[in-house]
């Protein structure tokens, strides 16, 4: 089920949307219950290569990024989604999916 879940993200285009969180983590949010956690002080530490990776290799041919706001950009959120992604199609090539969360309503 979990192996299904990233399987339907990544054979689509994979919007994606970024979220702060009050801890300085972020939660990327993927098609459906797929999510990605990029820990705030590892992209503190590494943003201007995240960055330059980013531009270099995160989009696909004829994508476009649309920025929710300059706020937005000026935090980087971008990178944090593009990088999240990128992982999120390493996820796909592991065997192992660790597990799926469903919150209680």
């Amino acid at each position: 089920m979990c192996n299904a879940a990233l399987l339907d993200v990544v054979t689509h285009m994979p919007d994606f949307s970024v979220r702060p969180m009050r801890d300085g983590n972020f939660v990327v949010d993927f098609k459906g219950p797929v999510y990605g956690l990029v820990e705030g002080t590892f992209f503190k530490q590494n943003r201007q290569q995240l960055s330059l990776d980013a531009k270099k290799h995160g989009l696909f041919p004829t994508e476009k990024l649309l920025y929710p706001s300059e706020a937005s950009v000026k935090a980087g959120e971008h990178v944090i989604g593009l990088y999240a992604r990128a992982n999120l199609y390493l996820d796909v090539e592991s065997p192992v999916v660790v597990g799926r969360f469903t919150p209680s309503v």
